[in-house]
C-alpha cells in the first residue's frame, strides 16, 4: 500500500515567518540599543519608532509567535490522533473481513 503524503500544517509556515520577522525586529532593537549607549545622532524611521514601541512590538510578536507555535503542536496531535484512528478503523475492517 503506498503512503500518503502528510498535508503541510499551516502553522509551521506561520512559525517560519513570524520567526524571521522576531529576528529581525531583535536586531533592530539591539543596534538601537547600541546607537544609545554609543551616543549616535538619532535616526528617523525605523529606529526612532522602536525607541518608542520597541518592548511593546517585541512582546507583541514573541505572543504570537508562542501562539503560533502551540497551534503547529495543536493541529500536529489532531493529525495524529486521526491517522491512527484510521488505521485501528481499517485494521479491524480488515480483521472482520479476514474472519468470515
Amino acid at each position: 500500500m503506498a503512503k500518503i503524503k502528510d498535508p503541510i500544517n499551516p502553522f509551521y509556515v506561520l512559525v517560519v515567518l513570524i520567526g524571521v520577522v522576531f529576528v529581525i525586529t531583535t536586531f533592530a532593537y539591539g543596534t538601537m540599543a547600541y546607537r544609545a549607549v554609543a551616543q549616535k545622532d538619532e535616526s528617523p524611521g525605523l529606529m526612532s519608532m522602536l525607541d518608542e514601541h520597541g518592548v511593546s512590538i517585541l512582546s507583541g510578536e514573541l505572543a504570537v509567535l508562542g501562539l503560533v507555535t502551540f497551534g503547529a503542536m495543536w493541529l500536529d496531535g489532531v493529525r495524529t490522533r486521526r491517522s491512527e484512528r484510521e488505521k485501528v478503523q481499517v485494521t479491524a475492517n480488515e480483521h472482520a473481513e479476514n474472519s468470515r
